[in-house]
């Protein structure tokens, strides 16, 4: 007893010289343990090549960006700041995802991941000084990871393999993209909220109005730094918030505008419009109720199904409003901030059956982008240890960069996410029904996530007495194995088109034939003119009949006599 009384005694002494040592060294050394995490998490779960499990929406962003890169405006139902960024991955990667998924997912591991770090780490700072700020980068390491032993074992697979691979920018999705524009805009909104700094407010508002260009989804963001702006009563901070925010928030608008012919907030949702799979509603509409279906059953139930699959739900329930009450007691506009965007997430996703369930583990994917914010929430436990939020001292506010970076960064930022989409969503000529250079598939009265069309892959195709015989080439994308699916159409009608005011939905009018790993097919199918193309699919699990559809070839016609 008393040597571990003697170790507590020097704690503080220990801190204090943690403190003194360079953030930069202490930082790096995080980063670098955040990468050796990744690292073991990719080479550990199952997966194929580069190909992670991914819900699709990957799709919607990355054949948006093709279309885009062949000169016309898409059916925009997702939003539009992540199919910029994947825009020179197609022009220079082809229309098919896999081919450029390495350098996305570099991207994503590289760059964006020790962003999303230095930002938790300065949100921390900004609340409690440079232990506090250590402790929530480290709270952002460990929690996902410790997830895994939290989870019991009949979750485990699906929290390994669907979700922990996506929170940690293994995939093309737009979720980790839009965490990590979050998590930069609650950062500088405590920045902009503590110095009441205009370029701090606009940064804040130019990363907030990226993430909801992501995923527009994202909005509750929004309503926690406008809760944290109110509290504050920082006018000119918020003046500078709403100014950057305001340009990405219009570039969105004409986005949806003119790519789907309307805008969604004020759609009246009169039915008979198939609805696109995965593309993500914007949240906040006039006719609110198109998008949000509160229930308070659906969310009791998921709160069960919490319980059911981790080890405790009242442990999470208790970190999320004991963490609120020690960042209320530090700092309001901090607390206020994350708690409002916290729970008006909850109350947005996890009420509304159109989210997904915790049981498909699909609305945890689309909790993602608010991890930030529950970590902060977590990381506010340790303010309410006595004495604890007397020891932790925060540093004096300074200015970030030379006047010349952040004028380089606002224009940068302002150039990519609002000039060129907006640029583009004007000028584009909208895709057409007779353009054949993306389609879709029908899954029930749904539409499938879209795929590309590579002209310059086809089945070679010979017809005979009650069979067709098919053959083509194997694609090779780097490192993942691709498989194929043989769609099969009636010549009569081979393509649907459906009636939008924006740009053209067209889908296969085909049925799948078979899913296979080889270059070669022979189909019976009855007497008559087919027309066959060739699709080449990806899964996580390199299974031909799990994957989604990243390209088909060209189509082929055959004459198959009786």
């Amino acid at each position: 007893m008393s040597a571990i009384a003697a170790q507590i005694a020097a704690a503080p002494r220990q801190l204090e010289r943690i403190e003194r040592i360079r953030p930069l060294y202490i930082l790096s050394g995080l980063v670098a343990v955040e990468w050796l995490i990744t690292l073991g998490v990719a080479v550990t779960v199952r997966h194929n090549g580069w190909l992670y499990y991914q819900g699709g929406d990957q799709l919607w962003h990355y054949v948006t960006a093709w279309v885009i890169g062949q000169g016309h405006l898409p059916h925009t139902s997702i939003g539009y700041a992540w199919s910029m960024v994947m825009l020179p991955f197609a022009l220079i990667g082809g229309p098919n995802l896999v081919s450029p998924l390495p350098f996305i997912v570099l991207l994503n591991v590289l760059v964006l991941m020790p962003v999303a770090l230095l930002a938790t780490y300065g949100a921390g700072n900004r609340i409690g000084g440079r232990l506090f700020g250590y402790w929530a980068a480290a709270l952002w390491i460990l929690v996902p990871i410790i997830g895994i032993k939290y989870t019991d074992a009949g979750y485990h697979q699906r929290y390994t393999e669907l979700l922990l691979p996506q929170s940690l920018g293994l995939t093309a999705m737009s979720d980790f993209p839009s965490l990590v524009a979050s998590i930069v805009a609650a950062y500088f909104t405590l920045r902009a909220i503590q110095d009441d700094s205009g370029w701090d407010g606009v940064v804040a508002g130019l990363c907030a109005g990226i993430a909801i260009g992501i995923k527009p989804s994202n909005a509750p963001l929004l309503v926690g730094i406008g809760l944290a702006l109110l509290w504050a009563r920082r006018r000119r901070a918020a003046a500078y918030t709403v100014a950057g925010l305001a340009p990405t928030v219009l570039t969105l608008a004409l986005w949806k505008g003119r790519g789907e012919g309307n805008l969604p907030l004020l759609r009246s949702g009169a039915p008979g419009k198939l609805v696109t799979a995965h593309a993500a509603p914007i949240v906040g509409a006039l006719n609110i109720h198109q998008y949000i279906h509160p229930s308070w059953s659906f969310f009791t139930a998921q709160l069960s199904d919490l319980g059911q699959y981790f080890w405790s739900v009242r442990v999470l329930e208790w970190l999320a409003i004991a963490g609120l009450v020690g960042l209320l007691r530090r700092s309001r506009p901090a607390g206020l901030l994350f708690g409002g965007w916290f729970f008006s997430m909850i109350a947005v996703k996890w009420t509304s059956p159109n989210h997904g369930t915790i049981a498909d583990s699909d609305l945890l994917r689309q909790s993602i982008p608010t991890i930030p914010a529950a970590l902060m929430l977590f990381a506010g436990i340790l303010l309410l240890v006595p004495g604890v939020p007397q020891r932790l001292a925060t540093d004096a506010p300074r200015r970030w960069g030379t006047h010349r970076l952040r004028v380089g960064l606002v224009a940068g930022l302002v150039t990519v996410f609002v000039i060129v989409p907006a640029a583009l969503a004007a000028g584009l000529p909208l895709l057409s029904n007779s353009d054949t250079i993306s389609y879709y598939t029908q899954n029930g009265v749904a539409l499938s996530a879209p795929f590309t069309v590579d002209s310059s892959w086809h089945a070679s195709a010979a017809g005979g007495k009650g069979s067709a015989r098919l053959t083509w080439r194997r694609l090779e994308p780097p490192g993942t194995t691709m498989d194929y699916i043989v769609l099969r159409a009636p010549a009569s009608q081979p393509v649907i088109c459906d009636v939008t005011g924006g740009g053209a939905q067209c889908r296969l009018n085909v049925g799948t034939v078979a899913a296979i790993h080889g270059t070669t097919f022979v189909d019976h199918p009855p007497p008559g003119k087919w027309v066959y193309r060739i699709a080449a699919s990806g899964s996580w699990i390199n299974e031909p009949s799990a994957g989604n559809i990243f390209v088909v070839g060209r189509p082929v016609t055959v004459t198959v006599t009786p």
